[in-house]
């Protein structure tokens, strides 16, 4: 009859093997692969639970977000649609006083209601355009200053080169 490896190392240990034969050795490394087998399928058990609490607690969170999402939606689409919702939202944020009267636009008004023409919103808008309106009058008032400079003072740009030659009249 031939045994297993498991059965001979357990008939080694009931005839008193010595502690250092090959049967005793495989029974020792089987009880090491079954323990360490068994803490490695407990930390993976573990993890699975702490994966699936997870998930039903996202779950949770997007249901919620799912009815707060139609609830927002309903208040918007009424939003667009109730007047009295309109004027009583326009009342709650201080657009309309007592006896005044809303009147929602309708997509015609809407339509009619054009852009300003340079703006961040505005078709025209451009950050070089600008910055050039900007800067544009300031450089003209500083080149009229050095121009009046210039003209009251009689300085000449040449005054303050150096000269080659002395001037006529022999001052150096």
């Amino acid at each position: 009859m031939v045994k297993s490896g498991l059965a001979r190392a357990w008939a080694s240990l009931q005839e008193g093997a010595q502690p250092g034969s090959s049967g005793l050795r495989f029974l020792a490394l089987a009880v090491w692969v079954s323990v360490a087998g068994g803490l490695w399928l407990e930390h993976v058990a573990v993890h699975r639970r702490m994966l699936e609490t997870r998930a039903s607690r996202l779950e949770a969170e997007k249901r919620h977000e799912w009815l707060v999402n139609t609830r927002l939606e309903r208040i918007a689409n009424a939003l667009q649609e109730d007047p009295a919702l309109i004027e009583r939202e326009a009342r709650r944020l201080g657009y309309g006083r007592r006896g005044e009267f809303c009147y929602p636009l309708t997509a015609r008004d809407l339509s009619s209601v054009r852009p300003a023409a340079h703006g961040p919103e505005g078709e025209g808008w451009s950050w070089p355009r600008t910055l050039l309106d900007a800067v544009a009058s300031a450089v003209m008032l500083l080149i009229a200053g050095v121009m009046a400079v210039l003209f009251f003072t009689d300085l000449k740009v040449d005054d303050h080169l150096p000269r080659s030659t002395p001037p006529p009249g022999g001052a150096p």
